[in-house]
Order: C-alpha cells, then structure tokens, then sequence
C-alpha cells in the first residue's frame, strides 16, 4: 500500500509482531491498535506534485528513534518490485523500476514513534 506525504512516498508499514496485539491478531481477523489521522481537505494537494523520496516504512518496536537509511538503486529497485509489481515481473517493469530508483532518492524508515517518524521524514526536503 502506498500513500503520500509531503512530496515523499510512503510505501507499506512491514513488521506486525511489535504491534500491540501481535500478528495472530490480523490473522485471527483481529486487529492491532494502530493511530490513523484525518487529514484536512485544505491540507491535501489539489495538484499533482513531484516525488522527492520514495520512503519504506518498517514499524519497529524496540526502536528509541526513528532510524532513516538511504538505499542503494538496487536494494530500492527490489523494494519497489515486491510493492509493484508482485507476482507480475518482467524485464520491461523491472527496467522501469531500477530507472525510478536511479531517478528518485529511496529510503527505509524505521520507527516506534509515528510522531517522531513523521519529524524525521520533514529533514528530507
């Protein structure tokens, strides 16, 4: 799943054992306690805009702080095709992707704290 924040792409939210009620939760139907905002309509962009990162959330409980990790056009490229493309892959999406990676800085978030996270995400505009 994919969102948008400020110019950054934001793409998945990975590890389920460190939320509260556990990953037996969502499989049982369960689900975790998760906060979710509502973002003002004033506040959503009426336009599309250029993406200046491409983000990789990966909840981690045991993290003090939000630990921002560039990575490299073949690591992103990777993590774009698990997002995209799935079971879809060929060499003309895969070439695709590895170009956007070359194009557009992508990162891996690693966060306890959404709040702290979202702080983080602000120092890379």
């Amino acid at each position: 799943m994919a969102t948008t924040l400020a110019g950054l792409l934001l793409v998945e939210d990975r590890e389920l054992t460190d939320y509260p009620g556990s990953a037996e939760a969502f499989t049982r139907g369960g689900c975790a306690e998760k906060a979710l905002a509502t973002i003002a309509p004033d506040r959503v962009a009426s336009e599309p805009a250029l993406v200046a990162a491409i983000v990789f959330p990966e909840y981690a409980g045991r993290v003090l702080h939000p630990i921002i990790t560039p990575l490299t056009v073949v690591l992103a490229a990777q993590a774009l095709a698990t997002q995209a493309l799935g079971a879809r892959q060929n060499e003309t999406e895969i070439r695709r992707l590895f170009d956007l990676a070359r194009r557009i800085p992508c990162y891996r978030l690693r966060y306890s704290d959404p709040v702290a996270a979202a702080r983080e995400l602000e120092t890379l505009r």
